[in-house]
């Protein structure tokens, strides 16, 4: 594997032939009219590109194997949604926070739980953040909920148990509190502990959350007061999304 030098920003430029086969291994996932977003199989992308002499950023030069092809199947999406549906030949930079930095006028999010992979991309928003999560299992669920769930959280549980048992419920606060930590990303530039955002108001019809970050937050950064946070179920996943 090929590696680019640590010192500068460091741009992924993938072959054309890579970029206008990925996609169609892929499958177009309709979130909201503002965003473009696709998910694919890891395995699948792997296949494509195992072959290529690819550039590898330093950060992750003792990377696995999985960890590698995780990173490869992202960009690799990510640049091919660029190129098709915004018509953007930049290539993605990628930094030693190891996060994309997305061209002007664009944002982006990537995900990847297993071997499944969700890219998102707007020029409607600031930032976006997306989360593909797979329901946590329920003896897990119990072990895990006080580092998800405050206390207020935990309550509200009874109000909807007849139709989310915990785990689910569980699953879905948590990735709806990852789709948010990463569009707020951006201005906070911080860890933000899962017990610093809490659910104030949920609509399982309509499928949207509204959140607020405790004082500490609010008075440390600046965001808003209350982000929305939607979701759709895709197969046994939840995929979790917050604009910006």
């Amino acid at each position: 594997m090929l590696r680019l030098p640590s010192d500068m920003d460091q741009f992924l430029v993938f072959p054309e032939t890579l970029l206008a086969s990925c996609l169609e291994r892929g499958q177009f996932i309709h979130l909201s009219a503002q965003v473009v977003s696709y998910i694919a199989d890891i395995d699948q992308l792997t296949k494509l590109h195992q072959h290529e002499q690819l550039l590898c950023p330093d950060y992750l030069k003792q990377a696995k194997p999985s960890r590698l092809n995780e990173f490869f199947a992202g960009r690799i999406v990510a640049q091919a949604i660029l190129k098709q549906h915004f018509s953007c030949m930049t290539a993605l930079t990628s930094r030693s926070n190891k996060l994309p930095i997305w061209p002007q006028g664009l944002s982006g999010c990537i995900s990847h739980t297993q071997n499944k992979l969700l890219v998102m991309v707007s020029a409607q928003y600031l930032s976006v953040g997306a989360d593909l999560q797979e329901q946590i299992q329920p003896e897990m669920a119990k072990q895990i909920s006080s580092l998800i769930l405050t206390s207020a959280e935990q309550q509200l549980w009874h109000h909807f148990k007849t139709e989310l048992d915990f785990s689910e419920y569980l699953s879905l606060i948590f990735s709806l509190k990852e789709s948010l930590y990463k569009a707020v990303f951006p201005v906070v530039n911080s860890y933000i502990d899962f017990l610093e955002l809490c659910l104030v108001d949920i609509d399982l019809t309509r499928r949207i959350a509204q959140f607020e970050f405790c004082s500490k937050i609010q008075k440390n950064y600046p965001v808003l007061k209350r982000y929305s946070a939607q979701w759709q179920r895709y197969d046994e996943y939840v995929i979790s999304f917050a604009l910006v």
